[in-house]
């Protein structure tokens, strides 16, 4: 088999042992037009470039954002034939008259992977800036956790800051995230690796993962902008193997509660099963939009572990 069959099919067996039915969890299987349908429930989800769309709604979600797929086809992929012809078969199941754009809100340093050089003459300022760029919040996770990652799912992977770093350090990369494009461009960061890399789309609330099928699941800075936290940390503990671990990052471990307590989300990783084997606060977060505009966010990181 040449490399890039191996590749492929790495790729391939990497999505079929770890993702599966956003309604029932059950294994997926590849279906007639490079669909996948559901072993458990029968319920069938589209593939586009190589990115198959698991979200309980595929028809909705393919209708509703047709013409925003399209164009993120034409930007970020060789637009082929095959992956146009799927966007309008499973668009036209459904007419809609209002289209939507993905939310993506990464700054410009985030989406085309650049450092800014910041305006600051103050030398302390420019040293905390340094020191805090040199040891992201990633890497405290990583050095929380203390152990080999294993088969990884990012959620909420974003523009893929993170995906190189995490694909390189684990047994194979699943990236996921509500955004077609969002994936795109992180699977591009990530394909680089040695390890099979494949991208998803899929709500983090209702993870379309196998049970116990997952070493690590990472979310970094995403719990807090959830609508529902707790159903999100119920359906990472079901995905993950056992003593499997979620490493979590949030500026708002009060999780939206004004002057709330910072063990909030301890609190509800708890009641969701989890055991905290792992915590570090206050650890700077850098979001640079320009070189006078510097967000700096100070998160709080968490190494969760299923049980036995």
């Amino acid at each position: 088999m040449s490399g890039k069959g191996a590749d492929a099919s790495a790729r391939a067996a990497l999505g079929l042992a770890l993702l599966g039915c956003p309604a029932c969890a059950a294994k997926l299987s590849p279906l007639g037009e490079g669909d996948l349908s559901c072993t458990g429930c029968s319920a069938e989800y589209p593939v586009v470039a190589g990115v198959p769309i698991l979200v309980v709604d595929p028809v909705g979600y393919m209708a509703e954002h047709r013409t925003s797929l399209l164009a993120a086809l034409a930007e970020l992929t060789d637009c082929s034939p095959v992956d146009v012809a799927t966007v309008e078969r499973w668009a036209r199941r459904r007419p809609v008259t209002t289209q939507r754009f993905f939310d993506d809100d990464f700054t410009r340093d985030e989406e085309h992977a650049v450092t800014t050089p910041l305006v600051a003459e103050d030398a302390h300022f420019a040293a905390f800036v340094a020191s805090a760029a040199a040891t992201t919040p990633l890497d405290r996770l990583l050095e929380l956790h203390g152990r080999p990652l294993g088969r990884t799912v990012e959620v909420g992977c974003g523009a893929g800051n993170a995906s190189a770093a995490l694909a390189a350090s684990s047994d194979g990369l699943v990236m996921v995230d509500r955004s077609f494009r969002a994936v795109l461009i992180a699977r591009e960061r990530a394909e680089a690796s040695p390890r099979p890399v494949v991208a998803a789309v899929m709500d983090a609330e209702q993870l379309a993962l196998r049970e116990g099928a997952c070493e690590t699941l990472v979310a970094l800075h995403l719990v807090d902008v959830l609508a529902d936290p707790l159903a999100f940390l119920e359906g990472a503990l079901a995905s993950l193997a056992r003593r499997g671990t979620l490493l979590l990052s949030t500026p708002d471990p009060a999780l939206g509660m004004p002057d709330g307590p910072a063990d909030v989300l301890a609190q509800v990783a708890a009641d969701a099963g989890f055991e905290v084997t792992g915590r570090a606060d206050f650890v700077p977060w850098l979001r640079v939009h320009s070189p006078r505009e510097l967000q700096v966010f100070f998160v709080q990181l968490l190494a969760l572990v299923r049980p036995r």
